[in-house]
């Protein structure tokens, strides 16, 4: 497979990793998925929780977040919800693409420029990838991000698309 060119090689590491987790076309379980296994890589994982309450639509916490993202993001937010208290005027977005990929079951590519945080002129490049329970459900999203500094890339549009399976 022609796997796609992340413009940070470590996102493709995290990427290979969840499709070598993947089981006869199925999702990985959150217990296939072991820190260890990826290395120095692991700083750059987010694995945020998918919660599910009866009539009501799905809502997200970060279960843990990767030293890397602290470190860029000035704060850790592990164990918050994905809420308007901490991404302000992006929660809508950043809610219907978590929503996709739980509907969709599939990973996503995501690259945006971040101006919601008090790290202005920073370029996100994500891989999102949906980790199932044993219901085959899509109960957590494995998150591989990486940041760096805006510089000639300023007019860069937003991308959120689906990745390939295999």
């Amino acid at each position: 497979m022609a796997y796609p060119a992340f413009d940070d090689p470590k996102l493709g590491e995290i990427y290979r990793y969840w499709l070598s987790k993947r089981r006869d076309g199925g999702l990985p379980r959150r217990a296939d998925i072991r820190p260890a296994e990826l290395g120095a890589v692991v700083r750059h994982v987010n694995l945020i929780d998918v919660i599910r309450e009866p009539g009501k639509t799905p809502q997200y916490r970060h279960r843990l977040v990767g030293t890397h993202n602290i470190e860029w993001l000035g704060r850790d937010v592990t164990g918050r919800m994905v809420d308007e208290s901490l991404y302000g005027p992006a929660t809508t977005a950043i809610l219907a693409s978590f929503d996709r990929i739980v509907a969709e079951a599939r990973p996503f590519y995501r690259r945006n420029r971040m101006d919601w945080n008090n790290q202005k002129f920073l370029l996100h490049e994500a891989v999102e990838m949906p980790l199932s329970d044993d219901t085959h459900a899509v109960a957590m999203i494995l998150r591989g991000a990486s940041f760096r500094p805006v510089v000639g890339q300023e007019d860069l549009p937003p991308v959120f698309e689906p990745l390939p399976l295999d």
